[in-house]
């Protein structure tokens, strides 16, 4: 079921500076909130009243359904008109108020925004209270790349509340992943693996939300998958040298990309040779996993990655070993009956390495 709100991005005059003189008589300040180019009303729309150089309201309020709002009985001085969480300013104007005159035509204009809500609820249809919930999309706006795949990574997060229910506003319109991530340190102990809507642990069999502008998706309710395993284990440093461990866990050969939703607990991120990690909550399957150090920002990330197989048991006591980077080399010949092969500039030629 679709119904209409109030999730708009802010176009024009998102930020109007309107100046009261300070001789005059209080003031005050009226105006619209509607759609640009069509300008139709929106309503519910939060407008606030702050000083320059201030994120202080003055005064706040929410435009009626006519789209309309009005401040009076206001001082002298300077004030901002903004849209609350709009923040893109395109142009502004002044205005000055005198004796009790009042300024009626300030207008802001927004481009509806969608906005996707549900629930999150286990298997016994208990709502799950402070899960983390993401919309994924692989949007260009945000482009990570592997191996030129996009991955969809999470344009907007919020947390579940004391019902399992969730709202996450200000989407643009495109195709979204709901995926729900459950704390692991649930009082009954219970471990959930991320779970995508509406029942899947594997996002290439996800159904995906259109987020349409000014419209809001609701009904999405994911129900959680029991299970998931738990990895534990240290990373070890061949070299005996020091560095910052992070561990990160990739299902082998994905259908489809996705930013990693594990989190790694227990993490000894110290200057160590050794680092040990926990990591809850991992459904059955084929993965790699990473780990990434880094020296403290000097040199490349370096990288080891080791294949692990995970069913219905925790798998414990891992130990992966970082070897030291190795180098490859080699020499590019031109083949002998190549012509032209003396106007081959070998400085704007590029080498790249992949797995096999």
């Amino acid at each position: 079921m679709i119904r209409r709100v109030a999730g708009y991005f802010g176009i024009v005059w998102l930020l109007l500076p309107v100046t009261l003189l300070a001789q005059g008589a209080p003031g005050s300040i009226q105006g619209i909130v509607c759609e640009i180019k069509t300008c139709k009303p929106i309503d519910g729309v939060q407008v606030s009243l702050v000083h320059p150089g201030s994120e202080v309201p003055v005064k706040t309020m929410r435009t009626d359904v006519s789209g309309e709002f009005g401040f009076f009985d206001l001082e002298p001085g300077t004030y901002m008109v903004r849209a609350d969480n709009f923040i893109r300013r395109i142009g502004g104007a002044s205005a000055v108020i005198t004796n009790g005159e009042r300024i009626e035509n300030i207008k802001l204009e927004l481009t509806a925004l969608g906005t996707i809500s549900g629930g999150a609820f286990d298997e016994n249809g208990e709502p799950v209270v402070g899960a983390r919930v993401e919309a994924l999309a692989g949007l260009m706006n945000s482009p990570l790349l592997v191996l030129d795949r996009m991955v969809a990574v999470p344009q907007a997060v919020v947390t579940t509340d004391n019902q399992g229910a969730f709202r996450i506003s200000g989407l643009d319109a495109y195709e979204y992943y709901v995926r729900v991530i459950p704390r692991d340190n649930r009082a009954d102990g219970k471990t959930y693996p991320a779970t995508y809507y509406p029942a899947t642990t594997d996002p290439e069999h996800a159904v995906k939300i259109f987020a349409a502008p000014g419209s809001e998706s609701n009904g999405i309710n994911v129900r959680l998958i029991p299970g998931g395993v738990t990895l534990r284990g240290r990373f070890v440093s061949e070299s005996n040298a020091p560095g910052r461990a992070v561990p990160v866990l990739i299902p082998r050969s994905p259908t489809v990309l996705v930013a990693p939703s594990l989190q790694a607990r227990n993490l000894d991120l110290m200057n160590s040779t050794e680092t040990t990690f926990e990591i809850r909550g991992v459904p059955p399957g084929s993965y790699f996993l990473y780990r990434v150090i880094s020296n403290g920002g000097v040199g490349r990330p370096q990288w080891v990655r080791t294949p692990i197989e995970v069913g219905s048991e925790n798998v414990n006591d891992l130990t992966i070993v970082l070897s030291t980077p190795g180098t490859i080399k080699g020499r590019l010949r031109t083949a002998s009956d190549a012509t032209d092969a003396d106007h081959l500039d070998f400085s704007k030629l590029t080498f790249s390495v992949a797995f096999a």
